[in-house]
């Protein structure tokens, strides 16, 4: 017999309460209740992040866990780019530095989550280093370095003739003359942004003063993720 109950749970993040339908007469929720743990989980979806409401026997909700979606979509999207970079460092012991030259939230989400995979993909012994502040990001894979932050003095300190620039045109000042050695650059734009700042003719200014290798529009970190994974790809695969 069929025993329906409406389930009460509270998502803190979203500030709102799920009205969840269990049939607590199903064999596998029977089961998990009997089970050691003496309830039942239910997973729901909720924008950029999911809740996994545990409920028990009398159908109420015991425990609510958070998953963000956001971070597990990262991951996923920068695995092509660690694959990459690991193959330049390890492989063939590229000596060089990627600069991601930004101070954007949304580029240190897509480095931040790059990193975790690279130190997930890496050997126990094999040397990984981080550095970060409140201004720049900085990994090292034996003689390969990936930086994030402003192209300042710091940064100008880790140049090589094989270094791959990407770019976020902003404020932020680039000159041509201290990346003249370069191997490759790469712009990345927001052009969304930068009709309604009114800002849009710096991209053709800097397409012209730069000549840069790839142009990529973003919205996302996802969509950063995926330009530099084109851009890497043409470099070290192709």
């Amino acid at each position: 017999m069929s025993k329906l109950l409406n389930v009460q749970a509270y998502c803190e993040r979203c500030k709102k309460t799920e009205q969840i339908a269990v049939d607590l007469s199903s064999g596998d929720i029977q089961q998990h209740l009997s089970s050691h743990s003496g309830v039942y989980p239910i997973s729901l979806t909720h924008d950029d992040h999911s809740i996994v409401v545990f409920i028990d026997g009398n159908g109420a909700a015991r425990r609510v866990n958070y998953i963000d979606l956001v971070n597990q979509r990262m991951e996923s999207a920068v695995s092509s780019q660690a694959s990459i970079i690991l193959k330049a460092a390890l492989q063939e012991k590229i000596h060089g530095t990627m600069f991601v030259i930004s101070q954007n939230p949304k580029f240190k989400d897509f480095i931040i989550a790059l990193g975790q995979v690279l130190n997930n993909n890496l050997s126990f012994d094999e040397e990984f280093s981080i550095e970060s502040t409140k201004d720049h990001v900085l990994y090292k894979i034996r003689n390969y370095s990936i930086y994030l932050g402003p192209f300042d003095s710091f940064a100008q300190s880790l140049m090589t003739k094989n270094d791959v620039f990407f770019y976020e045109l902003s404020n932020l000042d680039l000159p041509l003359k201290k990346i003249k050695n370069r191997k490759s650059l790469f712009l990345l734009y927001n052009l969304q942004e930068m009709i309604k700042q009114g800002t849009q003719g710096k991209l053709n200014d800097f397409i012209l003063n730069y000549k840069p290798d790839g142009i990529y529009d973003f919205r996302t970190s996802e969509d950063i993720a995926e330009a530099i994974f084109k851009a890497l790809e043409g470099i070290y695969v192709s």
